[in-house]
């Protein structure tokens, strides 16, 4: 990725969600991260959202004034572009924790529209690439390529991405912890009150440093600029971190620590904002906030502030398919018996 470089297409902030309300017209930059609860399907609908926009701009003719005919527009072009249609690669962490969520979530308009031809045509040109550890992350980054006679064949790319996308990989730098009700671990996103689906509490492991973080933005970085140079146009960077929160922080060290059994004691070692190391890597104007919170009818809400823009999006039930099974709720008494179905993510401007 060229430094300061203006991104190829334009991607607004409005492609985090499924096209169901207007959003934020806010684009990205070229390098940029998003802290904070968001939907398990944000990944897709950035790619979805991305391939859609380099369709358009790829076979869009150009039209020149016709001066015999009146400024009747004749189109210059001997016909549509013919380059190969562009890719994503999405970067993520273990394959059950993602399809898990997915699933958890139903959200409606991908069960009503994913498998229809357009939409199916762009997830196939979604590379995802799953990893089970921040150093697996690390390693992937560093041996991705198009050549086909890649050391590792899950290494391999069909052709250099357009978009790369993380999502979630902070999570492999954390342990699932019984929550306390009363504590909130620090730099975990608050799940209940973003309306994230029921998951465990989350925080950092005790050996946790901001440089195994900045070492995945690293490799991040530099692979996007090597494959910008094998392209015209330069690759563009999206980090989405639903579990972390916008005051998320790790020690620079982990000094020795008085240990009880297997459970080190207390760290007092000085810390580094998870942001602060994103503004390093990425740019001052690369870190945008999920802030959760809740509407007055118990409505999950969010706001957004990124990039100069500033949006809410609520989370709500969404009924079932019309073809689907309705899951049996747990629970006696009132409320109980069928489901309300999935989870829906729009824009509420």
């Amino acid at each position: 990725m060229v430094e300061n470089a203006a991104p190829a297409h334009t991607l607004p902030l409005s492609a985090l969600l499924a096209p169901l309300s207007a959003g934020p017209p806010t684009p990205f930059p070229a390098a940029a991260a998003l802290l904070g609860p968001l939907a398990p399907s944000c990944p897709l609908h950035l790619a979805l959202g991305y391939l859609e926009s380099t369709e358009l701009d790829d076979f869009e003719p150009s039209f020149g004034a016709d001066r015999k005919g009146k400024g009747r527009a004749v189109n210059t072009k001997e016909g549509p572009k013919t380059k190969r249609p562009d890719r994503v690669v999405v970067v993520t962490g273990k394959r059950e924790d993602w399809h898990t969520a997915i699933e958890d979530e139903d959200e409606d308009w991908l069960r009503d529209h994913g498998a229809k031809y357009d939409v199916l045509s762009r997830l196939r040109r979604v590379d995802v690439k799953y990893c089970p550890s921040a150093e697996h992350v690390r390693l992937l980054l560093t041996l991705l390529s198009t050549a086909t006679d890649a050391p590792d064949p899950t290494a391999h790319l069909v052709q250099a991405p357009a978009l790369i996308i993380l999502w979630d990989v902070a999570r492999l730098l954390m342990d699932d912890v019984e929550p306390d009700e009363n504590v909130r671990a620090a730099g975990e996103a608050d799940a209940e009150s973003a309306g994230a689906s029921t998951r465990p509490a989350r925080k950092f492991r005790w050996n946790a440093t901001i440089a195994d973080y900045v070492d995945i933005l690293a490799a991040t970085k530099a692979t996007a600029k090597h494959f910008s140079a094998m392209a015209d146009t330069p690759t563009q960077l999206v980090v989405l971190e639903p579990s972390l929160a916008a005051d998320a922080s790790l020690p620079i060290l982990v000094k020795g620590a008085d240990v009880v059994g297997d459970v080190p004691g207390p760290q007092r070692e000085r810390r580094v904002a998870v942001a602060d190391a994103i503004r390093w890597v990425f740019g001052e104007r690369a870190v945008g906030v999920v802030t959760p919170g809740l509407e007055e009818d118990g409505e999950a809400v969010g706001t957004l502030e990124a990039f100069g823009a500033r949006a809410r999006m609520r989370r709500t039930r969404c009924g079932r398919s019309e073809y689907a099974v309705a899951m049996p709720a747990d629970g006696e008494g009132e409320g109980s018996g069928l489901d309300a179905g999935g989870w829906r993510w729009e824009w509420c401007l």
